[in-house]
C-alpha cells in the first residue's frame, strides 16, 4: 500500500488534487469540443440559392411526415417567406395518389418557394424526400410518359435538401413558439422550426437562450460538463458569430424574432438590449406622432 495514502493527510489530498485536475482537463477537452461543433454549426449563413446574392434569405417551404406512420400521420407543408413569416400551411394524406401529387404542385406553383426543407422523427423521411423529388423533377404519368414537362423544368430550380432538426425539435416544445403559434399543432410547429432554421441557423441558436445546452454537441462526454460552464462557452460562440456578422438595429426594433440577436452584441446583454429595443421604440413612436 502506498505510505503517503495509508498516512492519510496530504496523501490522500494529493491523490484527490491530482483527481480533481484530471477533471478539470477534462471537463476542458470536452467543453473546447462542444464549442468546436457549436461554431460550426452556428457561423453558417442562411441556405444559399444559386443566383442569390450575399444576404438574401430563402422563402421556404418546409415538410413533414412525423413518424411516417400512414394510418395516423398525414404529410404536413408550412410555407414561409423571406421574412419568415408563415402564410400557408396545409396537410395532404399521401403522394402516392395523382390527386394529392397535383396538391403539392398547386401548392408550390402558388408559392414559389426557393427550397423545400424536409425533417422527420423516422426513416420514411428517406421515402418522402425520393417522392417529393419524383413529384417535382420527374413527373411522370401512370403509363411512364412525362406530364407536363414545362413544370418539371420550372420546380427543377428549386432546392430539395435534409435540415439538421434537434433545433426544431426543441422550438416545437418551446415557450417561445406558445407565445407565437399556441393554435397549431406539433407538428406544423415542428415545420415552422425547419423553415427558420434553413433561413437563419444562427438566430435559431440565439432564440433557445439558455436550452442551448440541451443541444447535444459532444455525445459521450457532454453531460459531464456543469451546465453553467457549458451555456458559457456557447454563449461566447454566438457572441463571436454575432459580432463577426452585425445586427441590423431597425429590423430588431420591429422583428421580435430577430431581437434574439441583440443580446449577444458586445457591451449589451438581455437587460440592455431590452433596454435598447425600448428606448428606440418609444423615439420612433414619438416621431411618428409629431409628423402626424
Amino acid at each position: 500500500m502506498d505510505p503517503r495514502v495509508a498516512s492519510g493527510g496530504s496523501g490522500r489530498l494529493a491523490v484527490s488534487s491530482m483527481w480533481r485536475f484530471d477533471a478539470r482537463g477534462r471537463f476542458t477537452y470536452v467543453t473546447r469540443q462542444s464549442l468546436a461543433k457549436n461554431s460550426q454549426r452556428v457561423d453558417v449563413a442562411p441556405f444559399k440559392v444559386d443566383d442569390f446574392q450575399p444576404g438574401e434569405t430563402p422563402a421556404v417551404l418546409s415538410v413533414s411526415w412525423g413518424k411516417g406512420d400512414p394510418q395516423k400521420d398525414h404529410i404536413t407543408l408550412v410555407f414561409l417567406d423571406e421574412a419568415g413569416r408563415l402564410r400557408e400551411y396545409t396537410r395532404i394524406d399521401n403522394l402516392n395518389d395523382l390527386e394529392f401529387q397535383d396538391e403539392l404542385r398547386d401548392f408550390v406553383r402558388r408559392r414559389k418557394p426557393d427550397v423545400i426543407a424536409i425533417g422527420g422523427f423516422s426513416v420514411a423521411t428517406t421515402r418522402l424526400s425520393s417522392q417529393i423529388k419524383e413529384t417535382l423533377h420527374v413527373t411522370l404519368a401512370e403509363d411512364g410518359t412525362f406530364v407536363n414537362p414545362s413544370d418539371a423544368q420550372e420546380f427543377s430550380r428549386i432546392a430539395i435538401t435534409y435540415v439538421f432538426d434537434e433545433v426544431a425539435r426543441k422550438y416545437q416544445h418551446s415557450n417561445r413558439v406558445g407565445d407565437e403559434f399556441a393554435s397549431f399543432s406539433p407538428i406544423i410547429k415542428y415545420c415552422i422550426g425547419l423553415a427558420r432554421y434553413l433561413q437563419n441557423p444562427l438566430c435559431e441558436y440565439a432564440a433557445l437562450g439558455s436550452n442551448i445546452t440541451a443541444i447535444t454537441l459532444e455525445e459521450e462526454f457532454q453531460h459531464l460538463i456543469p451546465t453553467e460552464k457549458l451555456l458559457t462557452a456557447l454563449e461566447r460562440v454566438l457572441v463571436d458569430s454575432v459580432n463577426r456578422i452585425g445586427v441590423d438595429i431597425n429590423r430588431a426594433v420591429t422583428d421580435p424574432y430577430y431581437q434574439h440577436l441583440l443580446p449577444f452584441v458586445c457591451g449589451l446583454g438581455p437587460r440592455k438590449a431590452q433596454a435598447l429595443v425600448k428606448k428606440i421604440g418609444s423615439l420612433v413612436n414619438t416621431c411618428a406622432t409629431l409628423c402626424s
